[in-house]
């Protein structure tokens, strides 16, 4: 029998099984229960605790992030993955309207990432999403910046920002989140922004980079790119709502 609680394990396992991740599970007594994951060449642990904790181990990889996010949405209750409307085709509306002032940059990405998602082109897809994901965070980076009051604190914000890669404005801006004085107090938009934001962010990135700099083909999972296309739409939706929140109420640090 498995140290683990057992509802929470069989709720790990059934996700990973969803998103097709080999697993081999071990126990760890007397507390942990541990899957050994594996997806092409990358490897990560997800622990599940006699108490019901669920935590992951490993090496950046896009497949810690992967079990991040099935760890997250299994902690809040949302489904993962999202699923995606019977008709492929009307998401983009779906968005339009969740979104109506979502850039048309990122609209004609995500329109492209649907068909090259429906062609089975799995690289182009990840591809496109990840710079339709950049654009998006871009446009937080500099909305934030721009809604900084105080003009010392905005211009060292802006030198560490402008021009840089995504990945660092994305730092950079997470540290100055967690010093802000006027952050959003409603959910969702007052979760932590790394819980929030950060392992759909950083999974778009970094499965991009494995296509757009490649040292061996990648093995992508077409429900993974399923999922990734579906979260888009709340992903842009917190994105947008926080551009919103600090454009009305400035940015105090």
């Amino acid at each position: 029998m498995a140290v683990a609680d057992a509802n929470a394990l069989a709720l790990a396992k059934q996700a990973l099984e969803a998103q097709q991740i080999q697993y081999v599970e071990s126990d760890d007594p007397p507390y942990m229960t541990k899957l050994a994951c594996q997806h092409g060449l990358h490897k990560a642990t997800l622990r599940v605790s006699n108490k019901g904790n669920l935590d992951v181990q490993g090496g950046v990889s896009p497949l810690k992030e992967q079990l991040q996010q099935i760890v997250d949405s299994l902690k809040s209750g949302v489904p993962f993955p999202a699923q995606l409307p019977a008709d492929i085709d009307q998401l983009i509306a779906t968005l339009k309207q969740q979104v109506p002032n979502c850039d048309p940059v990122i609209c004609a990405y995500i329109e492209e990432a649907i068909r090259c998602y429906k062609a089975d082109a799995l690289l182009s897809c990840a591809f496109v999403l990840g710079a339709a994901s950049e654009k998006a965070m871009g446009l937080l980076v500099q909305a934030f910046g721009a809604a900084i009051g105080d003009a010392e604190h905005r211009a060292k914000y802006e030198s560490k920002t402008n021009r840089k890669m995504i990945s660092v404005q994305y730092d950079e801006f997470v540290s100055r989140f967690k010093s802000c004085k006027s952050k959003p107090t409603n959910p969702p938009l007052n979760q932590d922004v790394d819980t929030m934001l950060g392992t759909a962010f950083q999974f778009y990135r970094m499965t991009r980079n494995e296509v757009g700099h490649p040292e061996i083909v990648p093995n992508l999972a077409k429900p993974v790119l399923h999922a990734n296309i579906a979260q888009m739409t709340v992903y842009l939706e917190r994105i947008y709502g926080l551009i919103a929140h600090f454009q009305t109420n400035g940015v105090v640090l």
